[in-house]
């Protein structure tokens, strides 16, 4: 993880704890428990259609902490988004 990933924001509900989408914060993108880690996880936002890429590690509390990974690659030199 590099230094300039940002930690995502967990939404807490009756139901569990839930990643937010970090472009809309309407989407509840994972669900999350004590033991829930990750590494390049890709999650999909179904309300604004955005990709994120994920990590998740242990947290203090006994939940885990999500980050952000930054991406290498500008958004037009990306050769998935050159053909649309």
């Amino acid at each position: 993880m590099s230094g300039t990933a940002a930690e995502l924001v967990c939404k807490t509900t009756v139901g569990g704890t839930w990643v937010v989408c970090p472009v809309c914060r309407r989407g509840k993108l994972l669900k999350l428990t004590e033991a829930t880690r990750a590494q390049g996880l890709v999650l999909f936002c179904r309300c604004c259609k955005h990709e994120t890429v994920v990590e998740i590690g242990p947290g203090g509390g006994g939940l885990p902490r999500v980050w952000e990974e930054a991406r290498e690659e500008s958004m037009h030199g990306s050769a998935a988004r050159a053909c649309c």
